[in-house]
């Protein structure tokens, strides 16, 4: 048993449009793209953050987030009761981290803007301390008829150990509202994903550092094939590029699916036996989900993922079917 939620909030303070936020709270800003999980380690258990944010109206449809988060190896910001012996790790290396997120609306268009700093501490295990740099903007715009257009770029600089950083993280897609004459399918989207890799033969790192946002965003099960080439770290999304296509469906009130495919590549070598294939083709990876509601108490889901392996990995790596029932009570 732990805290998972524990917080203090104050509304219109002095009498001002600010909100303040102290304690343990949950944090996604925009897609959860370089925010959203503070703790790759608890799996689904979990994503909260320590930390003091505030949230300022500066005008109608126009915002600015700040804030200032402290993660722990360990929880041991409040009690953990029954915890396991040894304790179980939130995450790899404790980060002090900052940020701050402008969020306006203009028209029927969205823009975000974004500086985020993150510094993790070096441990036995991980004896390399960085110091992490993030600068950001997403946009959504309409485009024509049902068609609109979202892009997120983000630039990094800074330091791991002795090592300088320069990489680059991005995504870009489409999205058609397909409307009532194709029902019951829903939304149809494409677009690419790029999230820079390291070059051996340089001296300094090009590789995407996922910040906060080491969670499922674009698939379940890939994330554990990140783990032998990213020195063990799980949901390290880096060194990857994609282009993908998803289309949504309402089947009943009720169901809702969802199936995407993703071609997947890696812009740069990766040194470790298990990437050591002759090419940058990391292979093609299938998602469907299915989403239900029994009642206002019951809810749940079924995935399934598959995925073949390209060149990239091993000789004779071989895929995988991974599924998943989930049922919820809500209450």
């Amino acid at each position: 048993m732990f805290f998972d939620q524990l917080s203090l909030r104050w509304r219109n303070v002095a009498g001002w449009p600010l909100t303040l936020t102290l304690g343990r709270q949950n944090i996604m800003l925009g897609e959860g793209f370089v925010c959203m999980d503070a703790q790759p380690l608890t799996g689904s258990r979990s994503a909260y953050f320590n930390a003091i944010r505030g949230d300022w109206r500066l005008a109608e449809n126009h915002a600015l987030t700040a804030f200032v988060s402290t993660i722990p190896t360990y929880d041991d910001h409040l009690p953990v009761f029954h915890e396991n012996d040894p304790p179980s790790p939130l995450t790899e290396q404790a980060d002090v981290g900052m940020g701050l997120y402008y969020t306006g609306k203009f028209r029927h268009s969205e823009w975000q803007l974004y500086v985020m700093r993150k510094r993790t501490e070096a441990n036995d295990t991980y004896p390399l301390e960085s110091a992490i740099n993030t600068l950001g903007t997403r946009l959504r715009i309409p485009l024509l008829g049902r068609l609109e257009a979202t892009v997120e770029v983000a630039l990094q600089n800074g330091t791991t150990g002795e090592w300088k950083r320069r990489a680059l993280g991005g995504y870009l897609y489409f999205t058609q509202r397909l409307g009532e004459g194709l029902a019951p399918l829903e939304n149809l989207k494409a677009g690419v994903l790029f999230l820079g890799g390291d070059d051996p033969a340089t001296e300094r790192i090009e590789g995407w550092d996922p910040l906060w946002s080491r969670w499922p965003k674009w698939s379940e099960s890939y994330i554990y094939t990140l783990i032998p080439e990213n020195d063990g770290r799980v949901a390290y999304w880096s060194n990857l590029n994609s282009v993908y296509g998803t289309l949504t469906a309402r089947l009943t009130k009720s169901i809702h699916c969802e199936a995407s495919f993703y071609h997947l590549t890696a812009p740069q070598d990766n040194l470790s036996a298990f990437c050591g294939g002759p090419g940058h083709t990391r292979g093609n990876l299938i998602t469907l989900w299915a989403r239900y509601r029994i009642d206002k108490h019951w809810t749940g889901h079924f995935l399934w993922e598959n995925f073949s392996p390209g060149d990239f990995y091993f000789d004779g790596a071989r895929g995988y079917d991974w599924f998943r029932f989930e049922l919820t009570l809500n209450l």
